[in-house]
Formats: C-alpha cells, sequence, structure tokens
C-alpha cells in the first residue's frame, strides 16, 4: 500500500501522506534540478584573468591562482602585456577595465546616479553622453559589481560565524517590453536574503531566465502538450507561458 497520495483541483496538486496526514504542493522534480543547474553555471563562470576560450580546460583557472598555465607573449600596441595559454594556444591581455572608454572619468557619475534611481534619459542628459554610450556604462558598471561580489562572497566557505540569520524577501517588479517586437510590459519576481545581524545583502535571484525566447517558449509549451498538463508534470515548468 502507497504511503502518500495525490489529489488536487484546478491545475494544483497536493500531496498527502497517510502516515501523519501533512499534505505539501507537489513540484516539479525537473524544474527544481534545472534551477539548481542554473545557479551552478552562474557561480561556476571564473573571475580575474584566464584563457577566454570556453572550451578550454584553462577557462576555469585564472591567472592568479594557476601561474604556471600561461606564458608572456609579448605586449600590445598599448604597451599592455599579453598572455599565451599553454593548453589552447590562445592569446589575450591584460589592462584595464576601462581601457577602451573615452569617458571613463563619467563611470562615477552614472553609477551614483544609477543607485539614486536616476532614469537613463536624464542620465545622459546630465551627463551630455550619448544613450549608447550610457548603455555601455550599466552593462560595465554591472560586470565591475559581479566582479566585485565574486571576490567577496568567494571567501564565504572559509568564514566562521557563530551565529547566522538569513532574512528573504520577495518583490515583484513592472518592466518594458522584452524586445521591440513584443511592446508590453511584463511582470517578475525577485528573492533577496540579507543577514539580519550585519545587513549584508547576499544575493537577489530574479525569476527570469534570459537564455530563453518568449516566442520560441511558448511555441514549444504548445507542442509539448504541456497546457493539458498540470504545473508539476510539464516538460517547462519552469517557464512561464
Amino acid at each position: 500500500m502507497s504511503a502518500y497520495r495525490v489529489s488536487g483541483r484546478d491545475g494544483r496538486s497536493s500531496l498527502f501522506c497517510d502516515a501523519c496526514g501533512v499534505s505539501s504542493t507537489v513540484k516539479s522534480n525537473l524544474a527544481c534540478w534545472e534551477k539548481l543547474e542554473r545557479s551552478l553555471e552562474s557561480l561556476a563562470i571564473p573571475s580575474g584573468h584566464h584563457c577566454q576560450n570556453h572550451s578550454c580546460s584553462n577557462f576555469f583557472k585564472p591567472l592568479e591562482t594557476h601561474p604556471e598555465e600561461y606564458g608572456r607573449h609579448g605586449m600590445t600596441a598599448k604597451g599592455e602585456p599579453r598572455l599565451k595559454c599553454k593548453r589552447c594556444t590562445k592569446t589575450f591581455s591584460i589592462g584595464r577595465p576601462h581601457r577602451r572608454q573615452r569617458t571613463s572619468h563619467e563611470n562615477k557619475t552614472v553609477f551614483q546616479m544609477l543607485v539614486g534611481k536616476v532614469c537613463l534619459s536624464k542620465i545622459s542628459k546630465i551627463t551630455g553622453l550619448a544613450p549608447k554610450t550610457v548603455y555601455d556604462k550599466v552593462d560595465f558598471l554591472y560586470e565591475q559589481c559581479w566582479k566585485f561580489l565574486a571576490s567577496r562572497e568567494s571567501r564565504l566557505p572559509e568564514m566562521r560565524f557563530r551565529k547566522l540569520r538569513i532574512a528573504t524577501d520577495m518583490q515583484d517588479y513592472m518592466v518594458n517590453w522584452p524586445n521591440k517586437a513584443m511592446r508590453k510590459t511584463i511582470q517578475f519576481r525577485a528573492l533577496a536574503s540579507s543577514c539580519l545581524d550585519r545587513g549584508y545583502v547576499l544575493a537577489c535571484h530574479p525569476q527570469i531566465d534570459p537564455r530563453f525566447d518568449t516566442n520560441q517558449i511558448q511555441d514549444a509549451i504548445v507542442e509539448s502538450g504541456d497546457l493539458r498538463l498540470r504545473p508539476a508534470f510539464r516538460q517547462y515548468a519552469r517557464l512561464w507561458s
């Protein structure tokens, strides 16, 4: 005799335990695994200077921790050191992160305005920068913030806490259309976690995956017959239709 039974209406399924009588919502194991896999992929992205060839084993070996995997290969025209990967023989240069920016002195101003929730059009008007330049700086600042957090939080496994209390909150965000062909606002949620004692924000996980195209996913959902199944048993249970 089974110790569990599944029941539910309106597309929602619940799992009942016959031993204790407690019920819980049935979730897709495939969706949970896909979410974990995506999180692990983001953690696996290396920081620092490393081989730029994604198929090379040295892609995950930064120069700072694996200097034996790289060799000097002259200088660039601007006098920046060039290195050569000993595995795939690809070369890459070491330079300042803002070496391709002509208005790097405006990075601090743009960053302060972004933190102050100034809209992009006003940032462009106040700084005199072209809209494309502002967008490029937003991407640059995002990458720098990501590297800064990665360098700090990579030390968490080595740290010892007497007592660590984590608070988690969920918020809904309304953003503009994802592309020019789909002119409508979309809503997504994000979960943020922070330390109650120190106030340090550990992570913010948005409920959006930019790797997928909305129209392609919708076609795949229809073709697979997911709309006829309960949410927990769908092939694309993790993605909204």
